[in-house]
């Protein structure tokens, strides 16, 4: 922090304003709202399920503990998507309604310095909107029989997440000299994003059908078979979201957070037989998204400070 002045007048001007602790303020209350429901909504069907004698077991602690872990896990992910990459969207955009961005560059700070600063300042203040609900998450672990692995993979999942959409956001911010513009292309790129996975998703799911069914294909390389098969976990690693559900689907079903083994096989609708190809082990679908998110994070900071080297265009 000491190496980067423009990271410290950033965390200084920013606590030195009601704005921060307002939105955080209200943040807390929808999240706190929010949780009240869905532990309402489970408690309800939990004494729904137990009948006349409406007593709860440790075994029904747990499934409680486990809802609002993965409950608290959900709210943080959708916050370390849309809402902590907030103050990045503005972090250029408005050097340059404000017209200091040519200030900056007079200093001795590089471009790269000045994007790290930018990027660290928001990074601060997104962490704020994580830490804040954190115990929520916590008391989840400590009530749901969540094993550390678990919970270390959701921390890891969730900063990733706030770096990779925090470096986005910075470089929207970097392509426009309007913070309007920045946001309005940011949430259209993350919603259409989410909009474009599910319709990928389904696509992929009915071909794979179609060919596990089919009859007349012939049987392809095994390699081939494995992508036609189980090609939608790469495609899941694209988004958090799906990254993040599908992750837990498969560690819950097969009892492991880093690799699976999964059957390949084709199945003959007409025969009644099915031919099994062997098996194959894959990593979970978070480990992909991991690392995909490391690369943009490095790519975007790099075209971003590139950017702002080049001299201002009229």
């Amino acid at each position: 922090m000491q190496g980067n002045p423009l990271l410290i007048r950033h965390l200084y001007g920013a606590v030195r304003r009601n704005r921060l602790f307002l939105l955080l303020t209200l943040y807390l209350i929808a999240v706190s709202a929010a949780i009240l429901v869905f532990m309402a909504a489970a408690a309800a069907s939990s004494l729904s399920d137990l009948g006349s004698e409406s007593r709860f077991s440790l075994r029904d602690l747990f499934v409680q503990g486990r809802a609002l872990f993965w409950g608290s896990s959900l709210l943080l992910l959708v916050t370390a998507w849309l809402l902590t990459p907030i103050s990045a969207l503005g972090a250029i955009a408005g050097e340059y309604e404000q017209r200091t961005l040519d200030l900056l560059r007079t200093t001795t700070l590089s471009s790269l310095n000045i994007v790290l600063g930018k990027l660290g300042s928001a990074l601060i203040h997104g962490a704020l909107y994580l830490l804040a609900p954190f115990p929520l998450l916590m008391l989840g672990y400590w009530l749901g029989g969540i094993h550390f692995t678990e919970l270390g993979v959701t921390i890891l999942f969730l900063l990733m997440t706030m770096l990779a959409n925090t470096a986005l956001a910075l470089w929207f911010s970097s392509l426009t000299r309007k913070t309007l513009t920045a946001v309005f292309l940011f949430y259209g790129l993350a919603l259409g994003t989410l909009l474009g996975m599910g319709v990928c998703m389904i696509i992929l799911s009915a071909l794979t059908s179609t060919l596990y069914y089919s009859s007349t294909l012939p049987l392809q390389p095994f390699w081939v078979e494995v992508l036609l098969q189980h090609g939608w976990i790469l495609v899941s690693t694209l988004h958090p979201l799906s990254a993040a559900l599908l992750s837990e689907s498969l560690a819950l079903e097969h009892g492991s957070w880093f690799l699976v083994t999964l059957p390949v096989v084709r199945s003959n609708y007409n025969l009644g037989s099915t031919i099994p190809l062997g098996n194959v082990t894959l990593p979970l679908p978070w480990i992909f998204y991991v690392i995909l998110a490391l690369l943009l994070t490095f790519g975007l900071v790099w075209r971003t400070a590139r950017r702002l080297s080049r001299p201002a265009r009229r």
